[in-house]
């Protein structure tokens, strides 16, 4: 099947499906508009690549406040891929996981979304189960929740999650039951529930900025995920960690990690099994401008702290922590990189900078 700007405006009034050994092409320019209730099913391969001058819009045909239609699913072994293409609407379907119905479910199939939008849907962005999804580049914005994965292999980098607003399970991002998944210099911002939330989950969030979230920053509830050299800043709780499997004690890592003005904690850590343990490793990291850096309610003994500055400083194991100001150059302004007179700027192991140095700013 091919769909061409040549046809004229695309209007799905019902059910498309590409089925198993078949293609569906929407070429560079090309404008979908979908009815109330339409529903893309792509069993065999849908490549919508749009180009900077030429996106691909993919719209509800209503325009009312709740323009809406079903889904793009990918199922079996479906696979998709969005390139330079923009997905308005779309989440009015039964809930899957927390919280709501998705735009886009991925049910063991691929999915690649390159320089794309996902955009106004009255549910979630994206539900992924068993899948494998690559994010590039790529927004989800102004959405109950932004993506949900269980299991499968998720790769996302280079892009933005914000605007969440919802009662409950306003996610940007959440990682349920296990998978593979890495998150590369991304922002989450502007959330109604948590930035990231894991659940039995071990992601890797490396150069990640999370900001004005109205719960946690990030929330880790079992699992072993790790932060690494990102920014936390302006949330409830910055991270907030918790067992959740009786037989397997929590062990997070957070490494060169700056975690600061959040309102109530900068790292809380929670005893909810009572007979599982939460031993973080917790090396190079900034906490400062909280009413409480560190507070659990297991022993200190548990915690694992090296060269690392808190404002509140406690005694746990560990060597060469202090508890020095590091002088942010513009916290109002979000510049969140400590100025270099600050002591926090030799106070590594080898005598260089803890916490985040910067990268690129949130926006």
């Amino acid at each position: 099947m091919l769909w061409s700007p040549a046809d004229g405006v695309i209007r799905v009034t019902g059910d498309v499906l590409v089925p198993a050994g078949e293609s569906l092409l929407v070429e560079a320019g090309t404008l979908v508009m979908l009815d109330a209730g339409a529903r893309i099913t792509v069993e065999g391969t849908l490549l919508a690549e749009g180009t900077e001058m030429e996106p691909i819009f993919l719209f509800a045909a209503d325009s009312g406040d709740a323009a809406t239609w079903a889904q793009i699913e990918i199922r079996g072994s479906g696979n998709a891929s969005l390139v330079e293409t923009l997905v308005s609407g779309g989440g009015d379907t039964p809930t899957l996981g927390h919280c709501c119905g998705p735009a886009i479910h991925v049910d063991g199939g691929t999915l690649t979304m390159t320089r794309s939008v996902l955009t106004n849907s009255i549910g979630k962005g994206l539900y992924a189960s068993d899948a494998a999804v690559t994010l590039r580049d790529t927004q989800f914005a102004h959405l109950k929740m932004g993506a949900e994965f269980s299991s499968g292999v998720t790769r996302i980098a280079d892009s933005h999650f914000f605007d969440f607003a919802g009662d409950d399970d306003s996610d940007g991002l959440y990682f349920r039951l296990g998978g593979d998944a890495t998150v590369d210099t991304t922002v989450v911002a502007h959330g109604d529930d948590d930035g990231i939330d894991t659940l039995v989950s071990s992601p890797i969030l490396r150069k990640v900025v999370v900001h004005d979230i109205a719960d946690k920053c990030v929330s880790i509830n079992g699992g072993n995920a790790e932060i690494l050299d990102s920014l936390l800043v302006r949330c409830d709780i910055g991270v907030a960690i918790k067992d959740r499997v009786s037989e397997a004690d929590t062990r997070p890592t957070i490494a060169g990690t700056t975690i600061a003005h959040n309102t109530t904690h900068g790292i809380s850590i929670a005893n909810v099994t009572a007979s599982a343990v939460v031993r973080p490793d917790f090396d190079r990291i900034v906490v400062w401008g909280s009413p409480d850096s560190l507070t659990t309610e297991y022993s200190l003994d548990d915690i694992t702290l090296d060269y690392s500055s808190l404002e509140h400083l406690v005694t746990t194991p560990g060597e060469g922590n202090i508890s020095s100001d590091p002088e942010f150059i513009s916290a109002n302004s979000y510049e969140y990189r400590p100025n270099p007179d600050s002591a926090t700027m030799r106070a590594g192991p080898s005598g260089e900078a803890i916490g985040w140095t910067g990268w690129w700013q949130p926006r």
